[in-house]
């Protein structure tokens, strides 16, 4: 939610920034986006992990 928040108000000051822009603004929209696909799927992966309710890591291993 952090980086999320933090890329739209990135966007939102372009405007008031003046003709020029931000400096390097396309590169730090890039690497934002990036980082927050990077984001949820090692979340996704890491959640995918966890075992089910009523089941042990000793169990989930044998399935």
């Amino acid at each position: 939610m952090v980086t999320l928040s933090v890329l739209f108000s990135y966007v939102s000051l372009l405007p008031v920034a003046g003709p020029g822009g931000m400096p390097g603004a396309p590169w730090v929209i890039v690497a934002l986006v990036i980082l927050i696909l990077f984001l949820a799927f090692w979340l996704a992966i890491r959640m995918g992990d966890t075992p089910g309710e009523g089941e042990t890591p000793r169990e989930r291993r044998g399935k």
